[in-house]
């Protein structure tokens, strides 16, 4: 059954995973950026310069999302996020492009149970 209350994306309202997430892209792109890397998001991540050749993007994510995955679970969640948790009658889902397995971690980590994510990436 799906939750009446949703949480529209996760890396920044959930997590701050910013400086994470800009360090491990730069094992691919060590010019890129960090006005570079936030630009990426602006619009189509996959229209950026940085990700055009599909067989490169198709392994550059691979690799990405592998550390992605371990890493955030060094995180905390962002000030105040686990007060407005408390606010749901029901645990909402969580819409994101981050793909799923790495928000279940997280959302384990932090509050011991499950929650719907819809991925969008």
């Amino acid at each position: 059954m799906t939750s009446p209350y949703f949480i529209f994306d996760f890396d920044g309202v959930v997590v701050n995973t910013l400086s994470m997430a800009y360090e491990i892209s730069k094992q691919n792109h060590p010019e890129i950026t960090i006005p570079e890397y936030k630009n990426m998001f602006t619009g189509n991540i996959y229209d950026a310069k940085q990700i055009k050749n599909a067989n490169t993007r198709s392994n550059e994510i691979k690799k990405f999302f592998s550390t992605y995955s371990k890493q955030i679970l060094s995180l905390l969640p962002v000030d105040k996020i686990e007060s407005v948790l408390h606010f749901f009658p029901e645990k909402p889902t969580i819409v994101s492009s981050t793909i799923t397995p790495p928000i279940h971690a997280f959302w384990r980590n932090i509050t011991s149970d499950t929650i719907l994510v819809t991925s969008l990436g």
